[in-house]
């Protein structure tokens, strides 16, 4: 295959979607055929060259219920606030609004307004990505969302077809069809999809910015060499060389990109997390053993989560190095997020929710065993069995802190809490922590106290305590008083000699 026959077949569909009688399309292939990556590719022309008006992207790696289903759907038409619009809001507005909630009704109504006869004139485009992981087409609560949109409340406008035959609500599904439930008969098309080929890797690679680097004399036959040895490249996988060979570009060290492609390669295996360990943006390697952690993970498992839980999750492992400013801190964790997405270790759900994509290929790194000198929290092992326990929660930044701000069901007090020296050395810490007693998660980085504030002994919720790099700390002798702590921290603080005795005994 290539570059012609990939927008050869691109056109195809679209060519499908324009056709009156075709009502589902099924891209089918084995797992690194690139689906979804064609699936990205003809969403939006198929809007901006007007065969329909709105595309709608449905996960199906992660099982949805009617609920998430419905937010899932209202946040992609503009239905609900995205995180920047929470983020921008007046805290005190935020505070005013706890406990309203939106409801499933209420947010049926919005979906089948938005959904009128005004506002679609084409049609609508529902992708079901990754069919078959978690749900599959006919699914019960899917197949109801699914007739929703093409039901409602002003005269069915996106009903089978409109007046000439055309239909109004087009799916497009990409699935493995290992059991080949899907075929080409009535208003369904299949269409097969083939891994790239080594040519194609290269002619991908070649695009763009990256043509520079096969100026480099000797560069084209290393990396042609190491990709014949891979047949199947998935494009998250051709991403990913190109993102390396980028930073060669850079420091033209032929020596130095042939050593770390050798180094991915071992075996019959190829390792791709071992390509994230090297170079320009290597990641670390605590968040790489999260993705092939063979336990339980609540991140990996829970399905999609809330991008700025996962950066907060990283935070308070350690993952992202010695928390000077939550503010930078919290720019390299989205610089490592964007960095996964565009390798499809990370997935998008939408603008703001991902889901972490299981790997196989083995990390030799074992933080939560001990090895490498760095011990972590293991969030998502130690509390993943616990009833009560529903994650860190959605968070944003505000005035230097890291805080929960609520969800799309309602406006909630703050259950988590990220705090550093530079915010506190503009206010009062025991008025800031007294105005926050329901608090489950606290985070305090390289903070200058001697001892705890007074409003430590009112927590009485309080699940995670990380006391990190807080140089003066002296006494945490209240420590006794949080009776409901499960996991804590307390590291850098070379003056705190000794735990309180009654302590591990409560």
């Amino acid at each position: 295959m290539d570059q012609n026959s990939v927008e050869l077949q691109a056109e195809k569909i679209l060519k499908l979607l324009k056709e009156k009688h075709v009502s589902t399309i099924v891209l089918s292939g084995k797992s690194g055929s690139g689906k979804t990556w064609m699936a990205r590719k003809v969403g939006l022309p198929a809007v901006k060259k007007k065969v329909v008006d709105i595309t709608l992207w449905i996960s199906l790696s992660i099982r949805h219920d009617e609920t998430s289903l419905y937010e899932h759907i209202a946040h992609q038409l503009s239905l609900l606030s995205t995180s920047v619009e929470l983020e921008n809001y007046d805290i005190q507005e935020v505070e005013n609004n706890v406990g309203k909630e939106e409801t499933l009704e209420s947010l049926k109504e919005k979906v089948r307004a938005r959904l009128s006869t005004d506002n679609v004139l084409q049609g609508v485009l529902v992708i079901l990505d990754d069919e078959g992981n978690k749900m599959r087409e006919g699914d019960g609560g899917l197949e109801q969302a699914l007739h929703s949109i093409q039901q409602n409340s002003h005269n069915h406008s996106t009903t089978a077809a409109d007046g000439d035959g055309r239909q109004k609500l087009k799916v497009l599904i990409t699935s493995r069809n290992e059991d080949g439930r899907h075929q080409t008969q009535g208003g369904k098309e299949v269409v097969e999809m083939m891994p790239l080929t080594p040519e194609m890797s290269i002619l991908l690679l070649k695009q763009g910015a990256m043509a520079k680097v096969f100026e480099i004399p000797g560069v084209e036959s290393v990396v042609a060499r190491f990709i014949n040895r891979k047949t199947d490249l998935a494009p998250g996988e051709v991403s990913l060389l190109a993102k390396l060979l980028s930073y060669h570009q850079q420091v033209s060290e032929l020596q130095g990109l042939e050593h770390t492609l050798e180094e991915a390669w071992y075996g019959e295996n190829y390792n791709c997390t071992q390509l994230l360990l090297s170079g320009y943006e290597k990641v670390s390697d605590g968040i790489l053993v999260d993705f092939s952690w063979q336990g339980s993970h609540f991140f990996r498992d829970n399905g999609f989560v809330h991008y700025s839980e996962l950066i907060s999750y990283w935070i308070l492992e350690g993952y992202l190095g010695p928390v000077n400013s939550l503010e930078e801190a919290y720019k390299e964790g989205h610089r490592i997020l964007m960095h996964l997405v565009d390798c499809q270790m990370l997935k998008e759900v939408n603008d703001d929710f991902v889901y972490m994509v299981r790997v196989t290929g083995d990390v030799s790194y074992c933080h939560r065993c001990g090895y490498g000198g760095t011990a972590n929290l293991g969030l998502a092992n130690v509390l993943v069995k616990s009833n009560d326990w529903q994650g860190i929660g959605k968070l944003t930044k505000v005035d230097g802190m890291i805080r929960t701000l609520g969800s799309y069901k309602r406006v909630q007090q703050s259950l988590t809490l990220l705090l550093d020296g530079n915010c506190l050395s503009r206010e009062n810490p025991n008025n800031l922590l007294l105005s926050n007693q329901e608090l489950k998660i606290l985070g305090l980085f390289s903070l200058e106290i001697v001892s705890f504030p007074h409003s430590f002994n009112n927590f009485k919720k309080l699940n995670v305590l990380v006391l990190r790099d807080c140089d003066f700390l002296e006494k945490i002798n209240d420590i006794r008083e949080l009776m409901t702590l499960t996991v804590l921290e307390v590291s850098g603080s070379g003056l705190v000699k000794s735990m309180p005795k009654t302590f591990f005994s409560t």
